[in-house]
Formats: C-alpha cells, sequence, structure tokens
C-alpha cells in the first residue's frame, strides 16, 4: 500500500521520494525493447533522437499507444495530485538514455546536461515557490554510479537561486532499482551523470498545475479518432481540458471542469 502522508513528508524535507517495485522486471524490459525499437524507427527517420552520450526521446508514445500508460496511471495520479493538484497536466514527456552510442551524431544539443532546475524564475533569479512542476520518472534500468544516474544536491529544492551549471556542488547519486518510480521536485539541482556503456533508458514525465504551458501541443499529435477514444483522465493530461476557449462568445474559463459549474 502506498503511504501518501509519507510521500509528501519527503517530498518537502529532502525534495524526492523513490517508490520501489512499481514495475516488475518483465515489465521493465519489455518497454527497454520498445523504447530501442521507437528510437532506432526515429534515427531512420532522421528524426531528433539526442546525440552520441545522450538519448533523447521526446513523446516516446507516439510510436506505440501502449506507453500510454507511462502518462496517466492510477496511483501516481492519487500521488500528485496531493503534491499539485487534481486538475494537474503533462508539460513534456521523454525517455532518457544515459549511454554512449558512437553510431550517432556527437553535435545535437540535449537538455539535462549541467546542474539546473526545472522550476520556474522571475526577475532577479527568484524562484517560483512552492514549486509548480514534478518529476515522474520510470526507472526501466537500474539507476547507480556506474550508469551515469541523474545527481543531486541534497536540499536545494529549499534554495531560491539558480544553480551555477558548471559549479562544483557537493552531491549525491539516485540509486536504485530497475522498476523503482522517482518522484521529483522539479526545484531540487539536478544533472545527468556521466555516459557509460552500460544502457539506463527511463522515463522522464514532468506534470504541473493545469494553467503551466506544455513543451508541445499534445492536442495536435493525435487524429480526431485517437482523441475520442482517449479515456477522461488522459484527456485531462494532454490539456485538452484546459486549452482557452477561441473567444468570449461561449467560454470565458479556461478549465473545463469550471466551464461545467
Amino acid at each position: 500500500m502506498i503511504d501518501t502522508n509519507l510521500i509528501l513528508k519527503e517530498m518537502k524535507d529532502n525534495g524526492f521520494y523513490i517508490l520501489k517495485n512499481f514495475l516488475s522486471k518483465e515489465k521493465c524490459k519489455f518497454f527497454v525493447n520498445q523504447l530501442n525499437s521507437i528510437q532506432e524507427i526515429r534515427i531512420n527517420k532522421n528524426e531528433f533522437i539526442g546525440n552520441s552520450d545522450n538519448q533523447v526521446l521526446y513523446n516516446y508514445f507516439i510510436e506505440n499507444d501502449t506507453l500510454l500508460d507511462f502518462i496517466y496511471n492510477e496511483n501516481i495520479f492519487n500521488i500528485i495530485s496531493k503534491i499539485i493538484d487534481e486538475d494537474y497536466v503533462l508539460t513534456s514527456a521523454s525517455a532518457r538514455n544515459k549511454f554512449l552510442n558512437k553510431k550517432l551524431n556527437a553535435k545535437d544539443i540535449t537538455s539535462g546536461i549541467g546542474w539546473h532546475t526545472d522550476g520556474r524564475y522571475l526577475t532577479n533569479n527568484r524562484r517560483i515557490k512552492p514549486s509548480l512542476s514534478y518529476f515522474v520518472i520510470y526507472l526501466l534500468e537500474d539507476f547507480n554510479i556506474k550508469n551515469g544516474a541523474t545527481q543531486y544536491v541534497p536540499n536545494s529544492h529549499k534554495l531560491s537561486v539558480r544553480p551555477i551549471r558548471n559549479k562544483n556542488y557537493n552531491f549525491k547519486t539516485f540509486n536504485a532499482k530497475a522498476g523503482s518510480v522517482l518522484i521529483m521536485d522539479t526545484a531540487l539541482y539536478h544533472r545527468a551523470g556521466l555516459s557509460t556503456s552500460l544502457s539506463r533508458w527511463s522515463i522522464f514525465n514532468m506534470y504541473s498545475s493545469w494553467f503551466v504551458k506544455p513543451y508541445f501541443q499534445f492536442n495536435k499529435m493525435f487524429t480526431k479518432n485517437q482523441l475520442s477514444n482517449m479515456s477522461p483522465k488522459l484527456k485531462q493530461m494532454f490539456h485538452l481540458d484546459s486549452i482557452p476557449p477561441l473567444n468570449h462568445k461561449k467560454y470565458r474559463v479556461t478549465l473545463k471542469r469550471v466551464q461545467k459549474l
């Protein structure tokens, strides 16, 4: 049984929480194979997949709708709705692997390199508090110091200023088995570890309050038939319940739940 109160306390105190044994080993292997297949498809199409030491598959669910299960999961929803609110949405979704792959282009720029946060800042680098966004990271392969696992600066989620990208901070490395889920405050200073010859596939989903703009226009990635067959919660995740009205003639609020009140 998932102890939501414990998770909320750990998130406040440490800026992250690791759910162990969330996915079986068999499912992890299955999804790793799916991601490797999608990467090959995109390489053949000459689409962006990151570079030779950092593979990134944005919107990994486009080629394979079984991966939509990572976008909405009831247990995860119950946690994140307590951290953000029940109207939260998907801001970005990517599958990532810090794997040394000499067959790929080394020059393409990727995100996640160097100390950073995914929080939002105002003038003079003042961070908005509390955080508007949180990561749900599915570890499909082990995370450890040997395979480029994500590094973090302890307690940095309590700071108000941006990290210095190349500063020598005292840091730790996330260490967890495949099948774990890492829930992380985007305000935590973090960076990708050094790439290795060991695969380290993981799913990085960022969720935010419904009024935060997504990285991509999710509502335009699917056909009308796909959209009509989506579950209500998937529609919510993809912002279909929070697209601003065209004009003032029919609705004058963005959130559909409010429109219906």
